[in-house]
């Protein structure tokens, strides 16, 4: 099976996770829910010194999901 690019790991596989953050907070971003962005991924993106452990969390208020 073929791998499609728009879904590969980035060449730095250390970038994997931060990347795919990205993705995901543009994908909510863009869809007008709020939401917020935590962990350590979400930290180092905003100058906080911290030792990087890939840790990323995303909260949507529950009427903000749909469900």
């Amino acid at each position: 099976m073929e791998e499609d690019p728009a879904h590969a790991l980035p060449p730095d596989h250390t970038q994997a996770i931060p990347e795919t953050a990205k993705e995901a907070g543009a994908v909510l971003k863009a869809s007008g829910r709020p939401f917020a962005f935590g962990g350590s991924v979400a930290a180092s993106v905003h100058g906080i010194p911290v030792r990087l452990r890939q840790g990323t969390d995303f909260a949507v208020r529950r009427e903000a999901a749909g469900a």
